[in-house]
């Protein structure tokens, strides 16, 4: 898959989870671009990691495994990335949890097993 795909898929993450954010009352602009930029910090590290892993695991059955490790390792890491950022930690993991669980959802249903 090409940069364009990554792209894409990547402001579609920011696009589901900046409003999921706001919908649990983190409204300023300062709070809604931490959550923006936790995803642009976690979504390549995730891509890439399940990249390297697809070719070689998935045949093995681990690839559900890992990608369901990979998203907790994304939730966990937004979540103390936002608590720092955001200097609070009130509603923070639920929100984390809740963002990233739709946009996975949402994933699969758009894109569908590749």
């Amino acid at each position: 898959m090409g940069f364009l795909y990554y792209a894409v898929a990547l402001v579609g993450t920011i696009v589901i989870e900046v409003p999921i954010a706001a919908l649990f009352g983190f409204r300023r602009r300062e709070e809604l671009a931490a959550v923006a930029l936790a995803s642009v910090f976690t979504y390549p590290i995730l891509s890439f990691a399940l990249a390297a892993l697809e070719v070689r695991e998935l045949e093995r059955g681990w690839y559900l495994a890992a990608l369901l490790a990979f998203e907790t390792v994304v939730v966990v890491t937004e979540w103390k990335l936002l608590v720092y950022a955001l200097r609070r930690d009130h509603r923070v993991l639920l929100t984390s949890v809740v963002m990233n669980a739709v946009s996975f959802l949402l994933g699969l249903f758009l894109m569908g097993p590749q």
